[in-house]
């Protein structure tokens, strides 16, 4: 079995992390309890996005216009898919019809509610 020590050395010596696609997100929780994940999306018309929900899930996707002299752009063109799951989240999962999005200034706000728990009741 790899140690996670080993696995974490050999991605630091052979691959530049720095250049993986990272999905630029930030999560936010509104005073009344919406939360909102807003995912920077730059150069993306709202028309080229897809917001799915799928099994506890939020899956983005797109596609970004190639351009001219990208060569040292830090944002990649083409297709692109990101999937976050709301565990990581610590929530213990989402209210699938509450789910809305816009998209404003290159940033796309998925905002939803978080799913109510199954609760116990006293058998009186």
């Amino acid at each position: 079995m790899l140690s996670f020590d080993f696995v974490s050395d050999l991605f630091d010596k052979n691959f530049d992390l720095s250049t993986c696609p990272k999905p630029p997100c930030r999560f936010y929780e509104e005073k009344d309890g919406t939360k909102i994940l807003a995912v920077d999306v730059p150069g993306v018309a709202k028309e080229k996005l897809r917001v799915e929900v799928k099994d506890n899930n939020i899956i983005i996707s797109g596609e970004r216009p190639k351009k001219e002299n990208a060569f040292f752009s830090s944002v990649r063109d083409g297709p692109f898919r990101y999937q976050f799951n709301m565990k990581s989240f610590g929530l213990s999962g989402m209210d699938e019809d509450s789910v809305g999005a816009a998209c404003r200034d290159g940033v796309l706000c998925v905002s939803f509610s978080e799913k109510k728990t199954n609760k116990t009741i006293k058998i009186l």
